[in-house]
């Protein structure tokens, strides 16, 4: 590779999407209105809401569920094909209602960008591929960023690879169409221009990119990371502004930060954690430590187990990390979270004190400053898979994102597979969690990183009784009641 190879650059193309908005909006006051009347004709009936404004969904508050979450239960094959016009069209009539009211909460949502990029185009009359290089591409100098929607034609030679050095490496093939929640395709040298480009507008204060970056609040004013498709953090006591991006055998961050005048950007076509590599090589030259968590004392055994969160019926799969002193694994949002005790073994949190745990009578009460939400979820008892199994096997409804599951199996092993308009589904490992809660384990999926675990909480006709229906969730996509069928 070479500072000339391009790369999919991914989700980084959101808040490009975004600096377009802005850039039309200065243009012409009645932009964001038109925007607005042109999101809710995209959107179904069910997410019609008062509050919804094109802001909220480049500032991931819209409290739409994501539909690259959602195209698992919709039946997708890891690698399979996705359309932009009839897929993507069939996506958006599909996501069912909130998952929380817009404006309160965070949550990473794909369809928020993709429903922006849509209603942009039809409110201009230009394509997408023809805005951001009008107002974005040519003004930053970036000669050969473009905009490629199909990740089955990205420009050669560059081939992405999935794998680890104890397993091997093989060439991955990607198949999905995507535009305005991703699609641009940019190399090393048009990064670096786009980072001068930036480097400059934040030293104007009236610039777009100023715009972008001004701090972010939730509608109770409590403090927001995600704006404008951009993420903020503050490590070691320096404001960081960026994005990652992710495909199936690529990986990519960008880091900027404005007082510093320092930007990091990381390229990889392997499937790596470049988040805490940008990070480090910023620090590295700043002179300035990493932070770490040191805990003065064990963590307390009572923090073990699987609770579940009865506001969101999400399950918080909580464990200590052996041989390190203090330090806790929670995992509820797809990837575990790495927390850590202080004097007291019942309180925790990450470094950078965004995330806060207490536990207390097999109550688990989490905080998470970035998704402005706190959990309260109470410990399972372990359960019997065995017993807990039985009934479970059937087919079940979700009437409202229009998708069918089957469980199948028994004697504590099951299966789960989901069927909807993209096809049949792949069979997915369903795990006991306790009483019952269980969790369909789903690590590959059309986009990267995939859902994860997903939660499973049975309903019953009264104790012990037939199971009428289950409650599906995940992160992105929470709270889908799937109905016996048979």
């Amino acid at each position: 590779m070479t500072t000339d190879t391009i790369f999919p650059i991914c989700s980084i193309s959101k808040q490009m999407l975004c600096f377009v908005i802005l850039t039309l909006a200065r243009a012409d006051d009645s932009f964001l209105a038109k925007l607005l009347a042109e999101v809710k004709k995209l959107l179904p009936s069910s997410l019609a809401h008062d509050d919804l404004t094109p802001e909220l969904l480049a500032h991931n508050q819209s409290g739409i569920r994501d539909y690259w979450v959602l195209t698992v239960l919709w039946g997708a094959q890891p690698n399979g094909l996705f359309t932009l016009e009839e897929d993507g069209a069939q996506a958006r009539k599909r996501l069912g209602k909130f998952h929380f009211q817009p404006g309160t909460q965070y949550s990473y949502c794909n369809a928020n960008f993709r429903t922006l990029a849509v209603a942009t185009e039809n409110i201009t009359g230009e394509s997408l591929e023809s805005l951001l290089d009008k107002h974005l591409f040519k003004p930053a100098g970036m000669k050969t960023a473009k905009l490629v929607p199909d990740t089955a034609a990205l420009p050669k030679p560059l081939v992405g690879y999935e794998g680890r050095p104890d397993t091997g490496y093989f060439p991955e093939g990607n198949r999905l169409f995507w535009a305005g929640d991703a699609g641009v395709v940019a190399s090393l040298e048009d990064f670096i221009a786009y980072e001068k480009f930036l480097d400059t507008a934040a030293a104007d204060k009236s610039s777009i990119y100023s715009e972008m970056i001004t701090p972010q609040t939730f509608s109770d004013g409590n403090k927001a990371m995600y704006r404008y498709g951009l993420f903020n953090m503050e490590i070691a006591g320096v404001d960081i502004w960026g994005h990652s991006g992710g495909l199936p055998g690529y990986t990519l961050q960008r880091i900027h930060l404005p007082s510093e005048r320092l930007s990091v950007v990381v390229m990889r076509n392997s499937m790596v954690d470049v988040t805490d590599q940008a990070v480090g090589i910023a620090l590295k030259a700043l002179a300035r430590p990493k932070p770490e968590h040191h805990s003065a004392v064990e963590a307390s055994p009572d923090w073990d187990g699987v609770f579940l969160d009865k506001e969101t019926q999400l399950a918080v799969q909580v464990k200590r990390v052996p041989g390190e002193k203090g330090k806790i694994n929670i995992a509820y949002a797809g990837r575990p979270d790495t927390i850590a005790v202080g004097d007291d073994a019942t309180q925790a949190g990450n470094v950078s004190g965004t995330s806060t745990a207490t536990i207390k009578d097999e109550m688990l009460t989490l905080h998470m400053e970035a998704s402005n939400i706190t959990l309260t979820a109470k410990k399972l008892a372990a359960g019997d898979a065995h017993k807990d199994s039985v009934g479970l096997a059937g087919t079940y409804r979700c009437e409202e994102v229009d998708s069918v599951m089957h469980l199948t199996g028994g004697d504590g092993f099951l299966y789960g597979a989901f069927d909807g308009y993209l096809g049949k589904g792949p069979a997915h490992l369903v795990r006991h969690l306790g009483q019952d809660v269980w969790a369909l384990e789903c690590v590959r999926s059309l986009d990267v990183p995939a859902p994860g675990d997903w939660t499973l909480v049975v309903e019953r006709d009264g104790e012990g009784g037939k199971v009428a229906a289950i409650t599906v969730g995940a992160w992105g996509a929470r709270k889908m009641r799937y109905e016996r069928q048979k």
